[in-house]
């Protein structure tokens, strides 16, 4: 039995973005429910007024929670969705820098943290072995692709031609 427990940068990225999935649950609901908290001379935020936006980034963070219940669960192309949806999340929350500046620069530092998580902090594994995915070719050579059916040995160069001797790359001899 192997052990899916998903430790480590995985863990922290998602928790992190919990947290921020949260922060836009709240701030979203203090939105609707009392939009008057936030100071903006026309009661709007970018294009729409406060109740909407708030409806907007409430719906948001549940994506975002969504995303993070996912990552936790160690599914690779949650990681990609995650970062799209952190890097979306600034620009949300800049919009919101005129109501309330040090929560949402306070949400954007938090989404800086979870896309350098989810960019860097990924074990070796997990990266040579998307690296080699679908490389049918690694092992066997031109075989993958058309080629002879030949074994290619380790060393042997991609480019030789089927049933001439190996030669390490150097030139041909001199009749």
């Amino acid at each position: 039995m192997t052990d899916t427990f998903t430790g480590g940068w995985s863990v922290f990225t998602a928790t992190m973005l919990l947290i921020v999935a949260a922060c836009n649950i709240v701030q979203g609901i203090v939105a609707v429910v009392a939009p008057t908290a936030f100071v903006t001379g026309s009661g709007r935020v970018l294009l729409l007024n406060l109740v909407s936006w708030g409806v907007l980034l409430a719906a948001w963070g549940l994506v975002m929670l969504a995303a993070a219940g996912a990552l936790i669960g160690g599914q690779a192309w949650t990681r990609l969705l995650a970062c799209v949806l952190a890097g979306v999340n600034v620009l949300f929350q800049l919009g919101f820098v005129i109501a309330v500046p040090t929560w949402a620069l306070v949400v954007v530092a938090l989404d800086v943290v979870v896309i350098y998580g989810l960019a860097v902090g990924w074990p070796r594994e997990e990266a040579a072995a998307g690296y080699l995915a679908g490389r049918a070719d690694a092992a066997t050579g031109r075989a993958a692709a058309g080629g002879s059916a030949e074994e290619r040995a380790p060393g042997r160069p991609l480019t030789e031609e089927p049933g001439r001797p190996a030669t390490g790359g150097a030139p041909p001899p001199r009749p």
